[in-house]
């Protein structure tokens, strides 16, 4: 009677073992995107916001300029004048479509934006974001304008360098979240902030 397992029996169980393993973590998964959709998501995303906001500025001849922009009516607003963050997402809304009926729950609006240390970001929250809406394809969109938007842009917003974020000279900040509610809501993971300049976002 055989009373235990040859070498070879115990190779081979480890190599079956390992392979399932290996397809686990490589398809471990955030909320209901894998770890390789979110890193090409944040790409898509970014060049969906980008060839929005060429668009935006193409149509508002006002020669490229994000300072000086059209509202939905077609009237000139200035972009730093009270109330343009809500005019800014409506003509955003043109080019990316929303999603009907879905809003965010007060926890996921209010909890503190977290980096991949899970460190929370110079107490940034979502609703730090004034104006947002989700798109069709999942993701949560939104701005919040600083109102100084100088021909100067000195400073970029960086999670790590927290006294830029108040003394930046851009016009505002874009926030999108992949998969909206959805773990693991890390920036630079699932979670992206863009800064908005004069000519465009970066």
């Amino acid at each position: 009677m055989k009373k235990a397992f040859t070498l070879a029996e115990t190779l081979i169980v480890m190599l079956i073992l390992g392979f399932f393993a290996v397809v686990l973590i490589k398809t471990m998964k955030f909320g209901d995107i894998t770890q390789d959709a979110l890193i090409k998501g944040g790409l898509d995303m970014y060049n969906q916001i980008e060839v929005a906001t060429k668009k935006l500025l193409m149509g508002n001849s006002f020669n490229y300029d994000m300072r000086r922009l059209k509202d939905t009516s077609g009237a000139e607003f200035a972009i730093t004048a009270s109330g343009a963050d809500a005019k800014l997402i409506a003509v955003y809304k043109k080019y990316m479509k929303p999603s009907r009926g879905k809003t965010l729950s007060s926890t996921y609006k209010n909890a503190t934006l977290k980096n991949a240390s899970n460190a929370s970001v110079s107490g940034v929250s979502v609703s730090t974001f004034t104006q947002g809406y989700y798109l069709k394809n999942g993701t949560y969109f939104a701005i919040k304008l600083n109102g100084n938007c100088t021909t100067s842009e000195t400073y970029i917003y960086s999670p790590q360098l927290k006294d830029k974020r108040d003394a930046t000279n851009s016009c505002g900040l874009i926030f999108y979240d992949l998969n909206g509610e959805s773990y693991p809501n890390i920036l630079g993971v699932d979670q992206y902030i863009l800064s908005i300049g004069k000519l465009g976002i970066k």
